[in-house]
């Protein structure tokens, strides 16, 4: 499990995204590139793009 990467946005607030591929996650589990997220594990900030999809 990995912990995710956490980015300031206007309209969600604080959003999290998988560390691996920077795609935009909702909740713990597994990302569309196979990579194991742990929403509750200390998270990283991050100011790179994201993949939204």
């Amino acid at each position: 499990m990995k912990a995710a990467l956490w980015k300031y946005d206007r309209e969600l607030g604080i959003a999290y995204f998988c560390p691996d591929c920077k795609r935009f996650v909702c909740a713990s589990g597994k990302c569309k590139c196979g990579s194991e997220i742990d929403l509750s594990l200390p998270k990283t900030k991050y100011t790179g793009k994201v993949k939204w999809d």
